[in-house]
């Protein structure tokens, strides 16, 4: 008796470690999107064999759901169209005549990002990219040293292509003046011609880009806090629910006691 009372007990507390863990991992996560990620897991796996004809299906079929999720609440007006306009340049990229594979995988990889900020609010995949970043910017921050203006350019290029690769994303995870901080330093980077203030520019780029990524330093705490106090109070309430049970099965077996020795 007192052997199945305490298995009772440790399945008890094995259950509720484990569903909070798992409450933990996925509670941000939106399972009304599960449909959306699967075609575009589909999409991706068609592009990367250039099974171009398969790849035509998924995005029609794809573009059908995402004319149907209601998108208030999720993003913004700004977002929302940041799918909807890297959806048609895929389209428009496999109509092509003589389709260019490296821009069918680049606007593919675009709206895989954007969709993947859609359901992952917290951590989406294009946070992955931050080093790729800063690495391209501390290469023009070494073409402005030296004084190597080809060498300037193309890294300005390289770096502008990584960067558009997560911009759709960026648009539906963050508001819409963030995104235009971030382009007017790009214009503002790319007009000047004298380069003691082309270092200033890339300066306020490179904390811009951390703010994007990041937050500042007071939203980051206050994130940590949120994510703190929500696991403390979930798991809190599961550590009661416990001790309840734990309870109620020892008040059985007492009462069991007691009517064998009676």
């Amino acid at each position: 008796m007192i052997k199945k009372i305490g298995y009772g007990i440790i399945i008890t507390f094995l259950f509720f470690f484990f569903f909070l863990t798992d409450t933990k991992a996925n509670y941000l996560e939106n399972p009304s999107l599960a449909s959306i990620q699967q075609l575009i897991q589909k999409l991706v796996e068609s592009v990367q064999i250039k099974d171009y004809e398969l790849a035509k299906q998924s995005i029609e079929q794809l573009s059908t759901q995402l004319s149907a999720i209601p998108y208030k609440g999720m993003t913004t007006i700004e977002g929302m169209e940041a799918i909807t306009s890297t959806a048609i340049q895929v389209k428009r990229n496999l109509a092509a005549l003589s389709p260019d594979d490296d821009q069918i995988a680049y606007s593919t990889t675009q709206l895989q990002l954007a969709i993947d900020a859609l359901n992952h609010k917290e951590q989406p995949l294009w946070h992955r990219y931050y080093l790729t970043l800063r690495t391209d910017l501390n290469e023009i921050e070494k073409a402005i040293n030296s004084n190597q203006k080809e060498k300037y350019e193309m890294s300005v290029q390289k770096y502008q292509k990584h960067y558009q690769m997560i911009k759709p994303a960026i648009q539906v995870s963050k508001p819409a003046y963030v995104v235009e901080k971030i382009d007017s330093l790009h214009t503002a980077l790319a007009s000047q011609k004298i380069d003691q203030n082309k270092a200033i520019i890339l300066t306020q780029l490179k904390e811009a880009l951390h703010e994007l990524f990041y937050g500042e330093e007071k939203d980051v705490i206050g994130k940590i806090v949120e994510e703190k106090t929500l696991w403390n109070t979930t798991l809190g309430m599961g550590f009661v629910i416990f001790i309840v049970l734990s309870y109620v099965i020892w008040k059985k077996f007492k009462g069991a006691k007691i009517n064998i020795s009676t």
